[in-house]
């Protein structure tokens, strides 16, 4: 799988929520299962802290994934790098 979008640009400016720390709304990271930068209505383009089921009922979530049919199935671990912007 390969990424072709950035789906991370929608939660600037967003505050960390978690299920003790909720700023979106209290039910975002008990119906996601974990925290993120969510929106006022707990959606996003993204969210890898969110509970993988093995029953295909995945949460875990990244737009833009490659092939296409890549979005319906969901990475089993995921792994976030962060650098600086002028990184080099």
């Amino acid at each position: 799988m390969t990424v072709s979008r950035d789906s991370l640009s929608n939660h600037n400016g967003l505050k960390f929520g978690t299920f003790d720390k909720h700023h979106a709304g209290p039910q975002c990271a008990s119906k996601s299962g974990g925290g993120w930068w969510y929106e006022v209505d707990c959606a996003g383009l993204s969210n890898l802290n969110a509970v993988y089921n093995d029953d295909g009922s995945a949460k875990i979530s990244w737009a833009g994934l490659v092939p296409d049919s890549a979005v319906d199935s969901a990475p089993k671990t995921t792994e976030m790098k962060i650098r600086p912007m002028n990184f080099s």
